[in-house]
């Protein structure tokens, strides 16, 4: 039993090792259709993948599209991926990861995470398990069920290698129960294929036959012919542990004929140790050495095809490197251009600033100097006038001055006039008013000489009153003095 298994795990981990390819994004159609073109040359023409989609990103590059960018580097990684280059691969898969997170891209870096998964699935399981999980995490936001179902058929291939059958089980059934939904008939016949090779090698043989036969029609029905040929072989290590040797025999036939016209030498060696095994448990000896021969002989071939492949590897690997590098230089000469430019749009921009603000500083000092030499020109006006205006005061204080001096003198006669003129009456009043207190004046005379006192304060008064304001006069009157 464990014989037969070698050949059933490498062919389940071979089935995914395709990376999901759709979701593409790039708007240029040119770019995209070198990109399409170059996943499909994956499997079949590596080298002619690599050389195409390194066309789609020296396009990419030339036209600053950084999503274009992105695809070609995972195209570049599913192209060394499918050729066993699993290091290159890796490096593309993360320059891509390296812009898709900086644009922020979900579908993109959920797409990567699936092809590193992929890629580290063969000698890394649980860095492998982690991507597929982070996957999974992503693409159930962004509800990409082609890409959940994929991760979890992925993950339940990496659970069977380790032996954890019931753990890939839960997987696969998840797996089958997303692509149910969708209608996705290559998702069914995937998940039907692993779920029934996985029970095959936990002890469930009838139930792994009645998957794997749901799995063989659907293949029949699509025309699936490399997935059939897988299944027929699987179908034959089932048929073999049954002792059913004639259904076993039927699955090597249909399934070798069909690697044969698909040209998959892997496929042909693992029905030709197939066939060694079914004789050799029929008892067919002669039959089982000559197939063992020809294992024997091909196991040769594969050695030197491999040494071979090593040294070409080798050499492909050295070109990438040197293109990597390339690759590396022409992203910095572009930033280095795009940050010179930036720079010289800025000084650009700062000298029309400056240009323009200088501009209107002239301007406005050519508005200023007018205006100055208008206000120079209202003050000297002004100054004029203010000295026409001085002369004319300097007259009207000079006769003011004049009008002050004569009023002066008038005022210096009136407190002169007061101290004697007036107060001599006022006196005289004073006494005729004693006399009339002691009864020394009768009535008749007492009011005679008020009378002339009075007369005498008001002319007195009267005279005073015009001399002030007549400035023809020089004085009072000098008989009143």
């Amino acid at each position: 039993m464990s014989f037969l298994k070698i050949p059933i795990i490498n062919l389940i981990l071979f089935f995914h090792i395709i990376p999901v390819l759709g979701f593409s994004q790039v708007k240029n159609k040119k770019i995209d259709s070198l990109l399409q073109q170059s996943i499909s040359l994956a499997r079949s023409n590596f080298i002619k993948g690599v050389e195409v989609a390194e066309s789609a990103l020296q396009a990419s590059l030339k036209s600053n599209d950084k999503l274009a960018v992105a695809e070609s580097f995972r195209a570049i990684g599913i192209n060394y991926h499918n050729a066993n280059k699993r290091d290159s691969a890796i490096s593309y898969f993360l320059k891509s990861l390296d812009i898709y997170s900086k644009l922020d891209d979900s579908k993109g870096v959920a797409k990567v995470y699936n092809n590193l998964g992929n890629s580290y699935k063969y000698f890394n399981n649980e860095k492998a398990l982690y991507f597929f999980r982070k996957t999974i995490e992503i693409a159930k936001k962004q509800s990409l069920d082609n890409l959940i179902g994929s991760s979890h058929l992925s993950m339940g291939t990496i659970l069977t290698k380790n032996k954890e059958y019931k753990a890939a089980s839960f997987e696969y059934y998840k797996a089958l129960s997303i692509f149910k939904k969708i209608n996705d008939e290559k998702g069914l016949l995937l998940s039907l294929q692993n779920i029934g090779t996985n029970q095959y090698y936990s002890g469930e043989v009838k139930e792994a036959e009645s998957n794997l036969i749901q799995a063989y029609n659907l293949a029949k029905k699509n025309d699936y012919k490399n997935t059939l040929s897988s299944i027929n072989l699987i179908l034959a290590a089932v048929s073999i542990s049954k002792k059913n040797y004639k259904s076993a025999q039927e699955h090597i036939n249909e399934g070798r004929e069909i690697a044969k016209q698909l040209y998959d030498e892997k496929l042909v060696y693992d029905f030709t140790l197939m066939a060694f095994e079914l004789e050799k448990k029929q008892g067919n000896y002669k039959t089982a050495l000559e197939n063992l021969e020809l294992v024997h002989s091909r196991d040769s071939i594969y050695y030197n095809e491999n040494v071979s492949n090593i040294l070409s590897l080798h050499e492909e690997q050295q070109k990438s490197l040197e293109k990597e590098q390339e690759y590396k230089l022409q992203l910095e000469k572009r930033e280095k251009h795009t940050i010179v430019m930036f720079f010289a749009v800025i000084v650009a921009a700062l000298c029309i600033a400056v240009i323009v603000i200088l501009n209107k500083s002239k301007r406005k000092a050519e508005r200023n100097n007018i205006r100055l030499q208008k206000l120079n020109e209202e003050i000297s006006v002004q100054k004029e006038n203010l000295n026409k205006m001085n002369l004319k005061l300097e007259d009207i204080i000079a006769e003011r001055t004049k009008d002050l001096i004569s009023k002066n003198q008038k005022l210096s006669e009136y407190s002169s006039h007061l101290s004697h003129q007036i107060r001599g009456p006022v006196a005289t009043l004073k006494g005729l008013i004693m006399l009339a207190e002691d009864e020394l004046i009768n009535e008749r005379e007492y009011i005679k000489q008020m009378k002339k006192c009075v007369d005498d304060i008001d002319a007195q008064i009267m005279d005073i009153n015009i001399a002030l304001h007549d400035a023809s006069r020089k004085g009072l009157n000098k008989e009143d003095k």
